[in-house]
């Protein structure tokens, strides 16, 4: 399956779902990584486990998922994402100083996705947002609880 994604390339950004995996988030992150290897770097990895910590950062806390999930993101993608950044750098002589007084500084992509997170869950709030989460959670359990003693026969 992933080898055959790596080989798509029509294929960006894919999702493999573990509801069975029992390691912690640590382990999870671990294997994570273990599946963008096995595909020779052609895909970077991203954790997105049922839980974070009460300090996590924006990143962290919005990848909770109802069960452990790897985000594939296909490296050659993400480098043209990224190479659309505006440059860090200019040329000193081609500054208008009047118009940099009333400019922002320009944000890579990474910057603007964690700015975005943050404002949103100052807006709608990390309590709220966990509360959705833990329902999700517990809708989760139930459904699971249903299930099992059919996959069981």
């Amino acid at each position: 399956m992933l080898a055959g994604w790596a080989h798509d390339h029509s294929i960006d950004v894919a999702f493999v779902i573990a509801p069975r995996f029992t390691g912690g988030p640590d382990s999870f992150a671990a294997w994570a990584r273990s599946i963008g290897a096995q595909q020779d770097g052609v895909f970077l990895t991203a954790p997105f486990y049922p839980c974070a910590a009460e300090s996590a950062g924006s990143i962290q806390f919005l990848r909770q998922t109802p069960d452990p999930t790897v985000q594939l993101v296909r490296r050659s993608r993400l480098e043209e994402i990224r190479a659309q950044d505006p440059p860090h750098y200019r040329d000193i002589f081609d500054i208008d100083l009047e118009k940099l007084n009333g400019t922002k500084a320009p944000q890579s992509v990474a910057a603007s996705v964690v700015s975005h997170n943050e404002r949103m869950l100052e807006r709608e709030g990390r309590t709220e947002i966990q509360g959705i989460l833990d329902d999700i959670r517990r809708d989760r359990e139930r459904s699971y609880a249903r299930l099992m003693p059919l996959l069981r026969q």
